[in-house]
């Protein structure tokens, strides 16, 4: 089958030998995973060897495989920032996707910490692209096994990008092009619940729903305690994270509250373009702790959600079994997790306004556009994750449709 999709791989090969391979396989779950979402497509995914070097087969053909959407996927570790040879790849890529006018086909995935990245230090060039792109997240996930949901999950994540970008392909692309080549292997939170209610998931997943024995229960891989033990232990890390969320979006909308008062004041008085722009500077300086801040609370709350998900389900699954013992307690259960969904709801519709907020200011000045493309794609994880929640509705119909005693 010829590819639809050339891609990069770029990683440092001592990290892979220390992770015992770890990159080289997920690579290779992407790839499959893309062959199962398209059905009629796949990926030419060049990964650097001591045999090929996708440099080698690429360095004179690096544009027009960005204009014909290819992305480039760098495993962004300490190494890496040290390689001369994956610098000089993720350089070429992104000052070729500038040229071209395209965005979004690097898509940085964060293995280990990098204490430049940690610091937000762009004096490198290499780490101010890194920083300018939204980051997922693998620094735990890369410790977890394939089997487990929340893996599987960031991995469907990612190929979901990689069909976007296969779809949005200009159409004289998607019609002509596709080389066989061989390669080889070298994000407001929720919205507080009313007074005297708790509707927090640490309550649901407590709940008295767990009366029926989980263990007969079927579950995505078969670990139903498994899955639900996982879920109890993440939920407290959630309700910590959502409520470390709302003072940073806080501070940033006084720091830019601030900014703008300061602005007005400044046009007022017939300030100049320089003023303004360093008005613009000095937000992005008290911007960038917020930004870095935020990326890692949003990394954090999407992960251990992925966690939940699964325990929610069996949670759903365990209430319907219930109607025809205590259809009353069932349906108690449905409504509570019913109003955390709607919870859920209209925070994205806030996270929506936000990032949409942001995108005007974003312009406003070079260094300002760094923290905000930070915070934007921080916001779009949480906004993504709604997606997941929103999935409970559906599976709590079902639930009521499929179990005896159900309306």
């Amino acid at each position: 089958m010829s590819a639809e999709l050339k891609g990069f791989w770029s990683y440092v090969r001592r990290d892979d030998a220390a992770l015992g391979g770890v990159i080289t396989r997920l690579s290779e779950h992407v790839v499959d995973e893309y062959d199962f979402k398209r059905g009629d497509g796949a990926i030419d995914l060049f990964r650097d060897t001591a045999k090929v070097r996708w440099g080698d087969i690429w360095r004179d053909n690096v544009r027009e495989a960005i204009q014909d959407g290819a992305f480039f996927i760098p495993i962004v570790t300490p190494r890496f920032l040290t390689s001369e040879e994956c610098r000089n790849e993720l350089l070429e890529f992104a000052e070729q996707e500038r040229e071209l006018g395209r965005e979004g086909l690097i898509m940085p995935l964060y293995f280990a910490n990098v204490a430049a990245i940690e610091s937000m230090d762009d004096s490198d060039p290499v780490v101010r692209i890194l920083l300018e792109r939204h980051r997922e997240d693998w620094r735990e996930r890369r410790l977890l096994d394939r089997s487990v949901q929340p893996y599987r999950k960031a991995v469907s994540r990612l190929v979901d990008r990689l069909v976007e970008i296969a779809e949005s392909r200009p159409q004289e692309t998607v019609s002509g092009k596709g080389d066989d080549a061989e390669g080889g292997e070298d994000t407001e939170p929720g919205d507080r619940p009313a007074d005297g209610q708790d509707l927090t998931p640490g309550t649901i997943l407590s709940g008295p729903m767990v009366t029926t024995d989980p263990s007969t229960s079927e579950a995505p891989g078969g670990w139903a305690l498994e899955q639900l033990a996982e879920g109890e232990d993440a939920v407290p890390r959630m309700v910590e994270t959502l409520g470390e969320i709302a003072p940073v979006l806080e501070s940033v909308g006084e720091f830019t509250q601030a900014s703008t008062a300061e602005l007005d004041k400044g046009n007022s008085e017939g300030m100049g373009f320089k003023g303004r722009l360093a008005i613009a500077n000095r937000l992005a300086e008290k911007l960038a702790g917020p930004a870095s801040r935020l990326q890692e609370l949003t990394s954090q709350y999407t992960t251990d959600l992925e966690i939940v998900d699964p325990a929610m389900i069996q949670l759903i699954d365990l209430a319907g079994e219930q109607y025809e013992g205590d259809p009353e307690e069932a349906e108690e259960f449905f409504a509570a997790v019913t109003e955390m969904i709607d919870g859920s709801e209209k925070a994205a519709e806030q996270i929506a306004e936000m990032i949409n907020a942001m995108e005007t200011p974003a312009n406003f000045s070079r260094e300002l556009s760094r923290p905000i493309t930070t915070m934007r794609g921080s916001l779009q994880s949480m906004l993504d994750a709604d997606e997941v929640i929103r999935a409970w509705r559906e599976h709590i119909a079902r639930a009521r449709k499929d179990h005896p005693g159900g309306p």
